[in-house]
């Protein structure tokens, strides 16, 4: 007879039944976050009870033998198994690495090779025999160097895994913290019975951690009827609340910090062990009024950060948290970045600034020529039989001149909305020679019929930038200094490398100069000085600000009613060395 009934085994064997059941639900409801890993464990507990039952009810050394080895697929791989369950809870993202996993199954499989193997090494067990007490027999052994080995594997997994749910249920709250409170509580029992077994204050040789386990099935039950578990379980922490955009912190009922994302240590540029601890307003002191946005939690608050010379917007809500009971237990203050949204609203409204100011520009600069082109056309289409040539040739000069008015108030139109589409343009070191010779050259015919005077420099430095947007920047400076220069303008150009290696480049004329309050309005859309005596329009100047702004620069004016003016702008300059490289 190699068995014999022993009441000892059907407390076991029922305690497995009953996780069994367990197990089909948790197969069940697999897609539930933890769930299988729940299945996992539970199935070593199975192995481990029913082994140990069965081991207890052997009545020869060879059976009894067989079912011990046979426990240890539930033993060796139980503690891993409360690992992998415990990191869904509490946040071990460490435990989720394919090499640490590896790593963690290293021991539990050398000693199931080992327990297969014992009779060859006796590491785990040796002098393994059955010792009668009356009608029964235990299994005796003494412990081998491996078995020790084992006992610390278990210790230290175990202890890791109580570590990571005890920091759950301390940050949990609600349902969650109730299944925390379950496992932790689940997970003692065991390891209680581990102590009394390897202390040896068990009579007749019982090995109390099996038995033990079926409290542990209890507060599992208790944890799946009341608390929802196999129903509701947590994401894991680490890929949820650490790996947040937004910044977050957690305080308490008093309103001290009690934890925070990475996002949010980032902002605040301190540690968490920094944070920790901390007084909520005294931590977010100068950006929040707590009380007020706890108050206006449902609308936020829109606050403005600057960090590292950068400004951001965020919008911070106050989300109250509370217990089942209805008790608070504290609240999330929740920063969410809305820089780019602000961002996209104002230059949605500069846009529609924009659009305005093009059709006002239409509307005023278009509406001057066309009441001249107009009426000149029509009056030349119907009279040109009775005018004397020299009328006609005075009416087709002035539709002439009219027209390329216009025409160059469209092409500053369209390049302006150039500007506004168009993405960065590569930059590089820009000869300002040939820039300034090849803007000569265009306005010559205005130059010519102004008699303006225009000076030079010997030489010029060269620039970071972009060769056809400076040329329009100059001939914008130079066609403003002809209009609004003396009688005959005098215009003079140069350019001076500042002490910080930027270049300045300069046109002067000898105009009326410029009041303070004028020069406020320079730069700006459709700003026209001296008006009468002007013919051109005003876009120019907007259009130099627009192009060096883009380039990385700056523009500016010098002047001073009744003595002429200096506009410029500034760009960064190749360094010298480079400037005579790249010359011709």
């Amino acid at each position: 007879m190699t068995s014999a009934a022993t009441p000892y085994a059907i407390p076991l064997l029922l305690s497995a039944l009953a996780l069994m059941g367990v197990i089909w639900l948790a197969w069940q409801r697999r897609q539930v976050q933890g769930a299988t890993r729940l299945g996992w464990l539970l199935l070593a507990v199975i192995i481990y009870q029913v082994g140990y039952a069965l081991e207890l009810s052997s009545t020869t050394r060879a059976w009894a033998y067989f079912w011990i080895r046979v426990q240890y697929f539930g033993i060796a791989l139980q503690p891993y198994a409360l690992l992998m369950l415990a990191a869904v809870y509490g946040g071990g993202q460490w435990v989720e690495a394919r090499q640490v996993r590896v790593a963690l199954l290293v021991i539990p499989a050398l000693t199931l090779l080992l327990a297969w193997t014992n009779s060859a090494h006796e590491l785990i067990w040796r002098d393994f025999r059955l010792e009668s007490y009356g009608d029964v027999y235990r299994s005796a052994f003494s412990r081998g160097a491996w078995y020790w080995v084992h006992i610390g594997y278990i210790w230290a997994i175990n202890l890791a895994a109580l570590a990571l749910l005890v920091r759950a249920y301390r940050r949990a709250s609600g349902i969650y913290r109730g299944q925390t409170a379950a496992l932790v509580t689940g997970a003692l029992f065991p390891l209680t019975g581990l102590v009394f077994y390897l202390a040896g204050a068990i009579p007749e040789r019982i090995d109390p951690t099996p038995f033990t386990l079926i409290p542990s099935v209890l507060m599992l039950g208790w944890g799946v009827l009341y608390w929802k578990l196999l129903t509701i379980m947590p994401v894991a922490r680490d890929t949820v609340f650490t790996n947040l955009r937004d910044p977050v912190i957690v305080l308490d009922p008093r309103g001290v910090a009690v934890d925070l994302n990475p996002a949010a240590a980032g902002l605040l540029k301190r540690s968490p062990a920094q944070v920790l601890g901390q007084d909520g307003d005294a931590l977010l002191a100068g950006w929040l009024d707590l009380a007020a946005l706890q108050s206006a939690e449902e609308q936020g608050q829109e606050i403005a950060i600057e960090r590292d010379g950068v400004r951001s917007v965020f919008e911070a809500r106050r989300i109250a948290l509370h217990a089942r009971t209805g008790r608070s237990i504290g609240s999330l203050v929740v920063l969410h970045d809305i820089s780019a949204r602000k961002r996209a609203e104002t230059e949605r409204e500069r846009l529609i600034g924009e659009l305005d100011a093009y059709a006002r520009t239409v509307a005023h600069d278009l509406k001057g020529p066309l009441a001249v082109l107009v009426p000149s056309s029509l009056t030349l289409r119907d009279e040109y039989e009775t005018m004397p040539p020299a009328e006609i040739a005075e009416f087709a000069t002035m539709i002439a001149e009219t027209s390329l008015m216009m025409n160059a108030i469209v092409d500053a139109l369209l390049l302006l909305a150039q500007l506004e589409r168009a993405k960065e343009v590569e930059r590089g070191p820009v000869n300002l020679a040939s820039v300034v010779a090849r803007t000569l050259k265009r306005l010559d015919l205005e130059i010519r019929e102004a008699q303006a005077q225009v000076s030079l420099p010997d030489e010029w430095p060269m620039v970071v930038g972009y060769g056809p947007w400076l040329e329009e920047a100059f001939a914008n400076y130079v066609s403003n200094a002809i209009k609004y220069g003396g009688e005959p303008p005098v215009i003079a150009l140069g350019a001076e490398r500042q002490p910080n290696g930027a270049v300045r480049c300069w046109v002067r004329d000898n105009g009326r100069g410029l009041s303070a309050k004028q020069q406020g309005q320079l730069f700006t859309e459709f700003t026209r000085l001296h008006g009468a005596r002007a013919s051109g329009h005003g876009l120019g100047l907007a259009i130099v600000s627009r192009i060096i702004e883009r380039l990385g620069g700056q523009v500016g004016v010098i002047s001073a009613d009744g003595e002429g003016s200096e506009f410029y702008f500034i760009l960064p300059g190749v360094p010298a060395v480079a400037s005579q490289e790249t010359k011709p």
